[in-house]
């Protein structure tokens, strides 16, 4: 399984822009994506 480590977040980045790249990259779900970013707001 893929992982990907967030390090910093640049102001202004769009969430969708990250929900896409893990969908594109790692196969992800639309679903489960969302949770990550969801996750890292947290």
């Amino acid at each position: 399984m893929a992982k990907i480590v967030m390090e910093s977040w640049r102001e202004g980045l769009k969430g969708v822009s990250l929900v896409k790249l893990q969908n594109e990259i790692l196969g992800l779900g639309l679903k489960e994506a969302k949770t990550n970013l969801d996750n890292l707001f947290r």
